[in-house]
């Protein structure tokens, strides 16, 4: 499920409020339109009997997981790898009562340092395709280390259970340290793995993961609110247990803020996307717990600028000359691109990323919807690397057409951050041109 687009109205958000707090029923579209079709019928199967085939695509989406993951974490075990595994796929599995109840893009597992060269020689010889390594990016202080694909499964390896921008990372260390000594060892199918303490579920797998994350900076998203309810409800999580446990890791006021939004003992829920000035506030109120995210990310940036400024030369051309194409002249330019010449490394396609994101920042001047037209630059600047790209369009809840780009098969880091204007995956998403 993914996050409430910024432009959604606010009769549409407090509908969908209503209905993921229990307190009401939502409109058959707009459920559908916000991905919440598997969900819908799950928990009501009378009034959405529409949304069954939903409902056993995503059991089946979830076996076909759980079959192509299995070995791989059953060969972890036998290596003597300790593998934790959290968020999505593991509420999905082990909290909810189906797993059409907790839809997931990919399996979010932690590994420690040490393990992570054995881990990944083994996922190799299982035939599992390595589409990112940290240390081979731009983002080399990354709480990742490397992401994995096999038959669509997609699989990220965590180093630290948080957010990671800086090479200050002695907060991620501890709560990684914390998470590790906190867990138990759960069997599963013919292996085991192990799961974080049900109370760092709520705080590092959730709570502090929108609050402390610049990727999700303060956004709730559609399964929060269940996700937080299915977790106090499957443990009898008590609130001063979560009180009590925030206290021990030096959290309460990120904890205090985010009840506010989303608190399922008082079935509160707010899903509108935060203000700017609101942000400013919670982060400076949290900043003697986080530190100042925005310090951080600015002088991650700085320390960037002179890469950055190349890549961005490297992109202008491109940018200013497609600026001026009306929308269909765009869109009949994506459909002649093809690539050619030789695929480059991670690195390439991250800087080819840096690049048209920050090109398209410094031309689009009063342009407000550059969703087609960036698009539409990563799509021939990538094609020119080598990579065989797609264009895709999909429909926000309020009906409108964007735009993205997707590499079959790969895991592209920052492209879904760049094209925030549409989630990665919705089931309204529709191929408009693929480069052969």
């Amino acid at each position: 499920m993914p996050v409430i687009p910024t432009n959604t109205p606010a009769a549409t958000i407090s509908q969908l409020e209503l209905f993921l707090t229990g307190q009401g029923a939502a409109d058959a579209q707009l459920i559908n339109s916000a991905g919440l079709s598997a969900y819908a019928f799950a928990v009501d199967k009378k009034r959405y009997a529409q949304f069954r085939a939903a409902f056993l695509q995503q059991v089946m989406l979830h076996t076909n997981t759980k079959t192509i993951l299995a070995p791989l974490l059953s060969a972890w075990q036998h290596a003597g790898i300790d593998v934790l595994v959290f968020k999505g796929f593991y509420l999905a599995e082990c909290v909810y009562a189906s797993p059409a109840l907790r839809s997931y893009g990919d399996v979010d597992v932690l590994i420690h340092p040490h393990d992570i060269p054995a881990a990944m020689r083994i996922a190799r010889e299982l035939e599992w395709v390595e589409t990112w390594r940290r240390r081979e990016s731009l983002y080399k202080q990354n709480h990742e280390e490397v992401n994995l694909l096999k038959q669509g499964v997609h699989i990220e390896v965590h180093r630290f259970i948080l957010d990671s921008n800086s090479p200050f990372n002695g907060l991620q260390k501890r709560f990684t340290r914390e998470a590790w000594r906190n867990s138990s060892q759960l069997p599963w199918m013919d292996t085991h793995f192990r799961v974080l303490h049900p109370l760092d579920s709520l705080l590092m797998g959730l709570i502090l993961a929108r609050c402390w994350s610049g990727g999700d900076n303060w956004r709730l998203k559609l399964h929060d609110y269940s996700d937080f309810h299915e977790l106090i409800t499957t443990f009898d999580v008590s609130l001063a247990a979560l009180k009590a446990r925030a206290s021990a890791l030096a959290c309460s006021r990120t904890l205090a803020l985010f009840l506010e939004r989303c608190n399922p003992w008082q079935t509160q829920l707010r899903l509108q996307t935060p203000t700017q000035k609101e942000r400013r506030y919670w982060q400076l109120m949290i900043t003697p717990e986080r530190g100042h995210l925005g310090v951080e990310r600015t002088m991650m940036s700085v320390s960037r600028l002179p890469g950055t400024l190349l890549d961005v030369s490297q992109q202008l051309l491109a940018a200013q000359r497609l600026r001026a194409y009306t929308d269909s002249a765009l869109l009949t330019h994506a459909k002649t691109i093809r690539a050619h010449g030789q695929q480059h490394s991670f690195l390439k396609k991250e800087r080819i990323v840096r690049g048209v994101k920050w090109a398209i920042k410094l031309l689009k001047g009063r342009k407000t919807d550059v969703c087609l037209w960036q698009s539409v630059v990563l799509l021939q600047q990538l094609a020119h690397a080598g990579y065989n790209i797609d264009l895709r369009s999909a429909k926000d809840s309020s009906g409108v057409t964007h735009y993205l780009v997707h590499i079959p098969g790969d895991i592209m880091k920052d492209v879904a951050d760049m094209q925030t204007c549409v989630p990665r995956k919705t089931p309204t998403e529709t191929l408009v041109s693929v480069s052969a």
